[in-house]
């Protein structure tokens, strides 16, 4: 059995072989810039030097533009692309190349920006700044910002069926917006959630990864989202592993470790064996995978992925 139908097994409710893991980081810019065969090589790289079970594919295509917005009525700019720009076919590339050099030994999923995160890229603004500027441009031309939740919306689903029209095996969704010092919950309610759901109900035949992304999240605002596992800030948020077990009663939770400090990124190897021991105590193994609550450090040592990856099996 390989990695790859390890997972499955867990996802279709049965009993894993072994305790499988999932990290992901954001390659450099090196690779990045240099295209799509450097991007491949480097998830390839990854694998193989970490010895993953689960590749989340990374989307590095934002739908980014160089005009920011200054007022309300600026929302109207931000346009859905046509379905044979650059951004989609560039993706689609990605995926299908990458998915050819793992050759099916470990369970793959797509990265898909949500509204939130792909609205933000799209306004020029940072996401420090724009849910402000949304919420106050929102009181003050409401259709103009609708105008660009739904162009984004559609550039959103544009790029989830590029990925879905691949032989990956699962969707990961990153949502934005529940934090609870930044879109208050009936702005999300209202703004927000609609437009998430309109994406995932898009999903067709694969497994959804919900990723409630930053610090601070409610999680209650993600509940009826369809899911199959979901993954949060543990670390920067109020839900432990196990409170957020019993919000999320049928879903697998992936998750344990901190990302971007603690013990993955500058513990000793004992420190992240007595940390894993400890998850392993919180949460029911037959519905979990270990992770963290975002992406690592680009320059992380890949041993150290690795050595947490042996010692959860």
């Amino acid at each position: 059995m390989n990695k790859r139908e390890n997972v499955l097994k867990l996802l279709d409710g049965q009993k894993s072989d072994y305790i499988p893991a999932g990290f992901w980081i954001h390659f450099n810019d090196e690779v990045n810039k240099a295209g799509v065969d450097a991007q491949v090589k480097a998830h390839k790289e990854f694998a193989d030097e970490t010895n993953m079970d689960i590749i989340k594919i990374m989307n590095e295509y934002e739908f980014r533009r160089e005009e920011k917005v200054e007022k309300a009525s600026d929302w109207n700019k931000i346009k859905a692309l046509p379905k044979s720009d650059d951004l989609f076919k560039n993706q689609h590339e990605v995926m299908k190349k990458t998915l050819n050099v793992l050759n099916g030994e470990v369970y793959t999923l797509g990265t898909v920006h949500g509204v939130v995160a792909s609205l933000s890229h799209s306004s020029g603004l940072s996401y420090s700044q724009s849910p402000e500027i949304i919420m106050e441009h929102a009181k003050e031309n409401k259709e103009a910002v609708l105008n660009a939740i739904k162009a984004t919306t559609e550039n959103v689903i544009n790029m989830l069926n590029q990925i879905q029209n691949t032989d990956v095996d699962g969707i990961y969704y990153a949502a934005l917006g529940a934090e609870k010092d930044r879109f208050t919950r009936e702005f999300f309610d209202e703004f927000i959630k609609p437009y998430d759901l309109m994406v995932l109900n898009e999903i067709k035949d694969k497994k959804i990864f919900l990723h409630m992304c930053k610090e601070n999240v409610d999680l209650e605002r993600f509940t009826d989202y369809p899911s199959d596992v979901v993954n949060w800030a543990v670390h920067e948020g109020d839900y432990s592993l196990a409170e957020g077990a019993e919000l999320f009663t049928d879903k697998i939770i992936l998750g344990g470790m901190d990302d971007r400090s603690g013990v993955l990124v500058e513990g000793t190897e004992e420190e992240i064996e007595e940390k894993i021991n400890q998850i392993k105590q919180e949460v029911d193994l037959n519905r979990f995978i270990l992770g963290a609550d975002c992406t690592l450090p680009t320059e992380i040592d890949y041993n150290r992925i690795r050595f947490s990856i042996e010692t959860v099996k």
